[in-house]
């Protein structure tokens, strides 16, 4: 198991107003970052975060403390009280000392694969601080896309809830918005040789140690539909109902409910359970943009979104658009693409190119080996989602499976957005992934109940 990476802070910048540490007769060397004396109990903030400023050589840096070292200094609260009555002095945040206005969102996205989530929040106005994922290569897309963020790999069961506090302190005073948008493959309906409960079902509970001990103004939570009532072991809740318990018993307001991602403009049969939680005001959840009765005129269709990418063959990558890969194909599966219809399937084959376990009159996954219609939305792509043989993944014109980027595309991921990994990870990466554009919709909602005004106005 992979330790997280090794915790670090920026350097404070000078104060440009009067702050905490200038009002600390003798204590100049902690400073309890963003922490207002409106706010009673800092002390336990600073002692359980171990972390302090100390002036070494005129400058201050940050570093490694223990607690006890902290805990020992247990009147520091008091001290601040005494001095905030004693001056008349409001003792500000970090983000105001900067002259940080404007409340941004900082997100940190658990599980977070790849980023979709963290793409479609930043483009609903909002920054991504942290990242939170097993995967390694899921680490390196994610470092890629979003170098100003930190990542953390590491199994968030074995996490201590701690480890997040050196990435919060510096956005104390700004909104924080937690996503936890967990593995879906446990809960999946085409999980279906599961014969036991899932160890991963209860990553939504792990997932609530971190918002019981943080309480950030926004939760996110993004899964499949039976979400919300698998996974529960004899005598236990399900994850999904607990999670509700543990959010509505710290005042959060909470809705949750089925989305179909077509209604959002995203190019794909995909319905997914969205839970949004506000410890303020939560906005009703955003009113579709596409649909047969919107003024778009319908859904968005494959080709809308890759019909302008350049042609490649099976097995052939692009050398100039980046993630343009196809998978190889082997001679008898070119030659059953080659005889499936835009829209079709393996019903189309003449005889000599079906499975033998299809010789037999069977009549289910007629997905497979097929080809996507041009002018509709995908079938909900999975973590196979470039291979020929495991859905309706047959490009709806050339002869192969869709490529990374056309699956990618499909996902709404932004075209400059690139993957690190071989093949099969990259489609687990953007199989699993919240399509960056219904986490864009559902991101205004937020950004707008933080007071900002979301770039394109709507929510």
């Amino acid at each position: 198991m992979s330790a997280p990476l090794a915790w670090r802070l920026p350097d404070p910048p000078a104060p440009s107003v009067v702050g905490t540490h200038d009002v600390l007769a003798g204590m100049p060397f902690l400073r309890p970052i963003g922490t207002h004396l409106d706010k009673p109990c800092i002390m336990q903030d600073i002692a359980q975060c171990a972390e302090y400023s100390q002036a070494q050589g005129g400058r201050r840096r940050w570093v490694g403390g223990d607690t006890s070292r902290l805990r020992a200094r247990a009147g520091l609260a008091h001290r601040l009280a005494a001095a905030r009555k004693r001056t008349g002095l409001r003792l500000i945040g970090l983000h105001e000392q900067r002259g940080e206005r404007r409340m941004t969102i900082k997100v940190v996205d658990f599980f977070s694969g790849c980023g979709g989530t963290s793409a479609g929040l930043r483009a609903a106005g909002m920054d991504i601080i942290l990242g939170l994922d097993t995967d390694a290569d899921a680490a390196d897309t994610f470092a890629a896309n979003f170098p100003e963020a930190d990542f953390i790999r590491h199994d968030i069961r074995t996490l201590e809830t701690e480890a997040l506090a050196p990435y919060l302190l510096p956005h104390r005073g700004q909104p924080v918005l937690f996503s936890g948008c967990a593995p879906c493959q446990p809960f999946s309906q085409q999980n279906r040789r599961r014969k036991t409960v899932d160890e991963r079902v209860a990553l939504l509970l792990q997932f609530g140690r971190f918002v019981e001990r943080y309480r950030p103004e926004f939760v996110f939570v993004e899964n499949v539909p039976p979400f919300r009532r698998e996974g529960a072991m004899a005598d236990e809740l399900p994850p999904f109902v607990a999670f509700l318990q543990l959010l509505r018993g710290r005042g959060y307001r909470v809705d949750h409910r089925v989305v179909d991602a077509r209604d959002y403009g995203v190019p794909q049969w995909r319905k997914r359970l969205v839970l949004v939680a506000s410890l303020g005001s939560l906005s009703p959840f955003p009113s579709p943009t596409h649909g047969p009765d919107m003024s778009v005129g319908g859904y968005a269709t494959v080709w809308e979104w890759i019909g302008d990418l350049p042609p490649i063959a099976a097995g052939e990558t692009h050398p100039s658009v980046p993630n343009h890969r196809a998978a190889g194909l082997s001679p008898l599966n070119l030659r059953r693409i080659g005889a499936t219809p835009a829209g079709g399937g393996r019903l189309d084959w003449p005889a000599e190119l079906r499975l033998p376990c299809h010789l037999k009159g069977y009549t289910g996954h007629t997905d497979v080996y097929g080809r996507m219609h041009k002018d509709q939305p995908a079938r909900g792509l999975t973590t196979r989602c470039i291979s020929l043989s495991n859905g309706r993944f047959g490009h709806p014109t050339q002869d192969r499976a869709i490529s990374v980027r056309e699956a990618a595309c499909l996902q709404t991921f932004p075209r400059d957005f690139v993957f690190r990994g071989g093949l099969d990870s990259v489609a687990r990466q953007i199989g699993n992934a919240v399509p960056p554009l219904l986490a864009e919709r559902i991101g205004a909602c937020f950004v707008a109940d933080s007071g900002d005004d979301h770039p394109d106005g709507a929510c």
